[in-house]
């Protein structure tokens, strides 16, 4: 029978699905009664009323009950039996005795083994509300079956997720032993997880990078940082050194601090081709210094041999000029004017051959770089800058003893510094600063022009920009560069005073 009426609003999400009552009673009468008053709720439902145990076992095969309403004595059955019987088939199935009689141990008795009500006959009034109360806690129980399948699903999800991972993931406690090791941290370590549980992280850390690495996590907990970044080598149970880069997020719980959770990848190869990098890179730079160091040398040669060889052989030709001017003044004929007026002519473009031999040969090499040191080659180049640019200058400088590989470094640097200046900065002033800053020699160029950009001091393209910081990395040195819109450029370069690994 289906009967129908108003609902309160817990029963809302019940009715929208069938709720079928199997009531196990021989009197039909008692039946209608315990029927008459789940009515007055105002539950739709269906029902059916059987006596006997092959009926009940029926029932609750074919008629899949909500709820079961049974009498706890019958001619040929008993309550205890049938509760029994639906707990083994349906163990969350609500399960009410409603009876004549029952003492208070037995009720006891049965609520334990999981009857979920009893209600007597004579006070029928409370089996709507017992009935109620049992829906309600049947639907609670459901919906929170529900949501933890659905979180256990998620867990399943997320653990096939972090076994099947390429990437390395495991747990430490508050003490730092291992709780968890995915399949991937397994066979790179080398250990199965029972062996894990005795170890502690750090102790598979190289011993010469442990307090590295247990300083970091120590600042990372007292600072509260969520997660942080490390790389280590850590030992594997074969005694092979991997390199791990590790990003490790702290594990709070209520406000206590219960371990880390850690996320790593192997990168031993990349570590290996780093260091490979780094090693050409090192060659390189000691090639290219070895070859600077001859390059300024041969230029060093050169220049000399320009000035003292050439300058002399110059210098004696014009002295036989002038002799042959003055024995030719003896001579007061047309032909010895015109021959003195070659005679000065050719003086005057040995004059200046000798000057450009000077030039070349300082630009080769600068004998004051050599005879009176760096702050005076320093001084000298700005002179000639500012005659073949006509850009004012400032220098502010003192005298400090610095090596020749060391100032021949700092004053090519400064040479470049000074070429971009005229081509590219459109300046008027050059302000030049050169001090000592402990053991350190510092040299500053700044303009007013119209400033460098990060795109033209990062482009691989700008060879001279490249050039400087190279010539400061041979001498253990750095050159800064730095600039703003409209406001100039500064050049900052600091080279140790004493280089006695310098290659330059």
């Amino acid at each position: 029978m289906l009967l129908s009426g108003s609902c309160t609003p817990y029963l809302q999400g019940i009715m929208s699905s069938s709720v079928r009552i199997l009531v196990l009673e021989d009197s039909e009468a008692d039946a209608l009664l315990a029927v008459h008053e789940i009515e007055k709720t105002g539950l739709a439902f269906e029902w059916r009323r059987v006596e006997t145990e092959e009926s009940f076992r029926s029932a609750l095969a074919s008629f899949r009950p909500t709820l079961v309403l049974a009498d706890y004595t019958l001619p040929h059955y008993d309550g205890r039996s049938a509760l029994l019987l639906a707990r083994s088939i349906q163990p969350e199935l609500p399960f009410l005795f409603v009876t004549g009689t029952l003492g208070e141990e037995l009720a006891i008795d049965l609520l334990k083994q999981g009857a979920t009500d009893y209600v007597l006959k004579s006070r029928l009034g409370r089996l709507g509300p017992a009935v109620q109360r049992a829906l309600r806690e049947q639907n609670e129980l459901q919906q929170r079956r529900k949501a933890e399948q659905a979180h256990l699903d998620a867990l399943e999800r997320y653990r096939q997720v972090v076994e099947n991972t390429t990437e390395i993931v495991y747990s430490v406690d508050a003490k730092g032993f291992f709780t968890y090791s995915n399949r991937a941290g397994l066979k790179l370590s080398g250990y199965s997880m029972g062996e894990l549980w005795r170890l502690q992280s750090l102790d598979l850390v190289m011993p010469e990078h442990r307090n590295r690495v247990r300083t970091h996590y120590m600042r990372q907990y007292l600072s509260k940082q969520p997660t942080s970044l490390i790389e280590f080598p850590f030992r594997t149970k074969h005694h092979t050194a991997r390199w791990l880069a590790a990003s490790a997020a702290l594990v709070m719980e209520n406000g206590e601090y219960r371990g880390f959770h850690v996320i790593a990848r192997d990168i031993t190869e990349q570590k290996a081709i780093q260091e490979e990098i780094l090693r050409t890179n090192e060659q390189l730079r000691a090639l290219a210094a070895r070859l600077e160091s001859v390059r300024e040398d041969e230029q060093t040669r050169i220049a000399r041999e320009i000035h003292d060889e050439l300058g002399q052989a110059l210098t004696g030709l014009k002295m036989d000029l002038v002799w042959m001017e003055k024995k030719l003044r003896e001579f007061p004929s047309d032909a010895g004017y015109v021959l003195r007026e070659k005679l000065t002519a050719m003086e005057s473009l040995i004059d200046e051959t000798v000057q450009a031999v000077r030039r070349i040969s300082a630009e080769l090499r600068p004998s004051v770089l050599d005879d009176l040191g760096l702050v005076a080659a320093i001084e000298w180049q700005l002179e000639q800058f500012a005659e073949r640019t006509a850009i004012k200058y400032s220098l502010d400088a003192g005298e400090m003893e610095i090596d020749r590989p060391h100032a021949t470094a700092v004053f090519r640097i400064f040479q470049e510094a000074l070429t971009n200046i005229a081509r590219h900065s459109s300046a008027t002033r050059v302000w030049v600063k050169a001090k000592r800053e402990d053991e350190t020699f510092l040299l500053e160029v700044k303009d007013n022009g119209r400033g460098i950009t990060e795109e033209e001091i990062g482009k691989y393209t700008s060879i001279g920009l490249l050039g400087m910081k190279e010539r400061a990395l041979m001498v253990g040195g750095s050159v800064d560069i730095r600039g703003k819109a409209g406001k100039g450029t500064t050049v900052t370069v600091r080279v140790p005073l004493e280089g006695k690994d310098s290659h330059v």
